[in-house]
Order: C-alpha cells, then structure tokens, then sequence
C-alpha cells in the first residue's frame, strides 16, 4: 500500500470509528426503509467486459428474466409495499435484454409503481431506445457510467471495439437533444485513471459531457478510485490503467450494512440477495423464487436474512461484505446527507417493517 492509499484509508477509518462509536453510544441508527425500494436485475449479460469489472470472472449466472418472471416479481414487490423499482444487474447491462423496453413500459403502466430507473453504460442502446426513455413519465433516475476519457480510453478499460464508443458518443448527444423539451434527472459518472485532467480534456466524448453539463439536471461525477469487488480483482486485472483500487478488509466495520437492509435484488436466475451492489457470486443469497414467496424471503422470518443482519450487527461479516469497500454502517449518518439518498429510519423501525 503506498504513501497515498495509507492516508486515505487511515482518514477514512477514524471518520468510521467516530461516527459509528458516536452513535452506538447515543443509541442512534440510520436504517434505510426497507421497504422503499426494490432492485430487479433483468438480465446477466454486457455489452463490455470491463477491466475492473467482476463480470469477466464469469462468476454470476448470464440468462435474462423473461417478461413474465419480471411482472410476477414487481407484482410481489407491489404487495409489500415497494413503490421504486431499479432494473440495474450487478454485472450486466440492462439494453443487452432485448426485452428492456417492454419491462420499462410495463413499470410505467402498473398501478403501485411511483418511480423506477437504472444504470446503463449507454453503449448498447439504440438510438430510438434512447428517445423513448423521455416518454416514460416514472423514469426518476437514469445513472450512466461512461469508461475512459476517450476512444482509446474506452477501448483500453472496456476490452471492446471503437464501435461501441462512437454508439455511447451518439447516445449522449441523443440524450442531450431530448433534455432540451424533456428534462430528466440524469448522473453520469466518468471512470478515469488518477492523471485525467478536466481542464485539458477534448475530444467527442468531451464534448457530448459538456452538452449535458450546461442542462441542471444533469450531474456528471469523474471517479478514479475502484471497489476490488468483494476480492474478485486484483492489481494484475488493472495494471496499465492509472487506476487506485480499494480493499475493504482495511476498513473498520461494525454495525449492519444498509445495502443488507435496503438493497435486496431478484436476479435474472429468480434468486433474492441481500446485496444489489457487490455481491457478484451470489454469496448473500436469501432464497429462490421458485421455491418461496418474495415476502418470506425478505423476512426476518427467514433464518438466512435474520443470521446475516444479527452477524453483522455482532460485527462478524462473510468473506464478501468484509473484502467490500462500499460498506455503510447503520451507525454511520452520513448516508443520509448524500445525493438523492432514500428515505431512512432508526433500527427498531427498519425490521418492525421488514417483519
């Protein structure tokens, strides 16, 4: 670990053990609803194979949900009280489902859905699928992570051909025309080495962000560190890229994860984790469609849900969530403060909802 990455970890474990000492001793948590919120992961398959990505690992089931299981499970969540729905994959693009729209139309149509949105790369869209998002009235959140500062960039990370980054350029000039009578509440986040210099940034792919930078809709983020996906990947998978990669085993944890209490995903396979972030191997599954309810999945009912919460309340985690860099304690507020974080509560709250 050099110099740099000593200091960072050092400053972010004081402020984890501050604030989550803190809290416990006030008696303060800052659970997520449990119920705000529902991920749906249609489908396994990516247009990418991104360097930093667990998707090359091959370690996640690549099959796409058919229309049916989707409506059946979105149905379910209805029942639960969801009202949100994400239809982003761990490791997958949504657009590589050549039923995405017909999932996103049924959301926009059902009775119970207030909101959804996803994350795409927006490299594997067509340009009329593009245009269609702005006739979807329930589509809140659209989040893109776009690899690389530029053609080569996108070539070198993305492990695909200049094809597919002149599609993202053209989408996101796509995107750009539609906010301009449609504004729609879009992030973008830039994936760059730690050289990338804003200021002394050209190019097509420059220009396109800076369209969508002038609308106040749009926030663009550039991110030059990286989660090693519960351990999946390692400085060989990077090297040459000008990239920081992060270990959660050097992180200070204790208390429950809010992605465990908040951020459950039925997978394209119809298994239900307790994670819709890192947990690309399926290691925190919870149940299967095909063999129980939603609601007695997501229950603390379930042994296998109520274990995992009360081991990492204890401060025990499994191997995934301990190599995770993404982790947010329940004792730790300042989740809360971020950009369009979801509706929180106490603990006690938090699992008299999740029953």
């Amino acid at each position: 670990m050099n110099t740099t990455s000593l200091v960072h970890y050092l400053r972010r474990n004081l402020g984890l053990i501050a604030h989550i000492t803190r809290s416990r001793l006030l008696g303060r948590s800052f659970a997520p609803d449990p119920r705000a919120h529902l991920f749906i992961e249609t489908t396994g398959y990516c247009n990418l194979e991104c360097r930093f990505c667990a998707y090359g690992k091959k370690v996640r089931a690549r099959t796409t949900m058919s229309q049916e299981r989707f409506e059946d499970v979105v149905n379910q969540g209805v029942e639960m009280g969801f009202s949100t729905f994400y239809l982003t994959p761990v490791t997958g693009e949504l657009f590589t489902d050549k039923g995405a729209m017909d999932k996103l139309a049924f959301l926009e149509t059902t009775t119970g859905v207030r909101s959804f949105g996803f994350y795409t790369n927006l490299a594997a869209p067509s340009t009329h699928a593009v245009q269609r998002l702005f006739g979807l009235s329930k589509l809140t959140r659209l989040e893109i992570s776009v690899y690389g500062e530029d053609e080569e960039g996108f070539v070198r990370v993305t492990r695909r051909g200049s094809a597919q980054f002149r599609r993202l350029v053209s989408n996101l000039n796509v995107l750009a025309d539609g906010l301009a009578t449609h504004p729609l509440s879009v992030s973008i986040s830039l994936r760059v080495g730690r050289t990338f210099r804003k200021d002394h940034w050209t190019g097509p792919l420059a220009e396109a962000l800076g369209r969508l930078e002038a609308y106040p809709s749009v926030r663009i983020g550039f991110e030059t560190r990286y989660d090693t996906w519960g351990g999946l990947i390692e400085e060989a998978d990077v090297a040459g890229l000008d990239l920081t990669l992060e270990d959660g085993r050097a992180l200070y944890k204790f208390g429950a994860c809010i992605m465990a209490l908040g951020s459950a995903q039925v997978t394209a396979a119809g298994r239900v984790t307790a994670c819709a972030c890192r947990d690309a191997g399926g290691r925190l599954t919870l149940g299967h469609l095909d063999e129980a309810p939603l609601s007695q999945i997501l229950s603390l009912d379930n042994p296998i849900y109520r274990d995992l919460i009360q081991d990492m309340q204890a401060g025990c985690f499994p191997e995934v969530c301990r190599s995770c860099g993404l982790y947010c304690s329940v004792y730790d507020p300042r989740w809360t403060l971020g950009h369009q974080a979801p509706p929180h509560t106490n603990l006690a709250t938090c699992f008299r909802r999740m029953g």
